[in-house]
């Protein structure tokens, strides 16, 4: 009994290993020139940390068509659509592990108001401060804040449908909120 315990147990923690291996193998061949540490593209949005299951769900509706490639031409359809279950499942466990703490910060040119960014981000707060799987809305700490006001943009413009939720709340923000609530969000550190 000990011994079919203890084989469960290293096969369980082989597949994890082989698991988290293929996800860095796919994030480096295919994600990390927009997504990683060292990329300049500031409106692809910072993966790492963010939970998996927001992640699958996002890759899964570029593959369905139901997200549209606002930013990147086309390429992240193309991506999601190589991507098998497993491969998703592997890719978005990897990232889930990573922190987001590498980042270079953005310019500080960039307008907005990080404490009239904290004010009008408390509406906010109740669905992107913590994970909430039932409303699989990430945390936004960290995040690049031209990714936010470019994604708050599309929402507004209904241009990115993919959350019903985020449409109804960003149609009521003006640009200077946007860039606001870009600028607290992406200026928390999640990092010590």
């Amino acid at each position: 009994m000990k011994l079919r315990s203890f084989i469960v147990g290293l096969v369980i923690s082989f597949s994890t290993v082989v698991s988290a291996s293929t996800g860095q193998q796919i994030f480096e061949s295919k994600c990390s020139s927009c997504h990683g540490v060292n990329t300049d593209i500031s409106v692809a949005p910072i993966l790492h940390g963010r939970k998996t299951e927001y992640l699958r769900k996002q890759l899964n509706d570029f593959k369905k068509g139901k997200r549209p490639d606002l930013l990147m031409d086309g390429q992240m359809v193309a991506v999601a659509s190589e991507l098998s279950l497993e491969d998703i499942g592997a890719v978005t466990s990897y990232l889930e592990g990573l922190e987001p703490c590498d980042f270079p910060k953005e310019s500080a040119d960039l307008p907005g108001d990080i404490e009239a960014g904290r004010r009008k981000a408390a509406a906010c707060l109740s669905c992107h401060e913590n994970w909430n799987p039932g409303l699989r809305a990430p945390n936004l700490f960290a995040q690049r804040q031209s990714y936010l006001v470019h994604t708050l943009g599309a929402f507004k413009s209904k241009s990115r449908k993919n959350s019903y939720t985020m449409t109804s709340q960003a149609r009521r923000l003006s640009k200077m909120d946007m860039q606001d609530i870009g600028a607290f969000f992406s200026s928390v550190s999640v990092c010590e």
